[in-house]
């Protein structure tokens, strides 16, 4: 894995650490591939494969515990398209996706190449990742 998907898995693992539960919406699907193939020690890591309904059956079983499951449930879909399916499951953990505040849940790819590359570029990379619509006066 490269630099980037390492900074990803940790940012993840750190959220199931913290919350145990988490929801990661990204509807532009740059991460599909990391997420289908991400191994955490001690969690699951299921994604969503166009049923909502399929997804909560497979599901189903490590949501019965009284604590909250070491479970990360991927949709490669906008939040909106849910209507609410996975809101419960949200409730109870944290919901991971682009532009999502903490900045420690915003999983947008150039926060994330940001955040990866600052220990080898420190910060003169601060500003070669903003998009010019994200930039001020635009």
């Amino acid at each position: 894995m490269g630099r980037v998907t390492n900074h990803l898995r940790d940012l993840i693992a750190r959220q199931v650490d913290e919350h145990g539960l988490v929801v990661w919406y990204e509807r532009e699907r740059h991460y599909e591939t990391v997420a289908r193939q991400m191994n955490l020690p001690g969690a699951t890591v299921t994604c969503f494969e166009g049923s909502f309904f399929a997804l909560r059956w497979h599901i189903d079983g490590l949501l019965a515990g009284l604590e909250p499951p070491r479970l990360v449930v991927y949709v490669p879909a906008d939040p909106a398209r849910a209507l609410h399916a996975l809101a419960e499951i949200e409730a109870a953990g944290v919901t991971l996706r682009p532009g999502q505040q903490p900045p420690s849940r915003n999983t947008h790819l150039a926060i994330v190449a940001k955040n990866a590359l600052k220990p080898q570029f420190g910060s003169a990379t601060s500003g070669c990742f903003v998009s010019r619509r994200s930039r001020p006066g635009r």
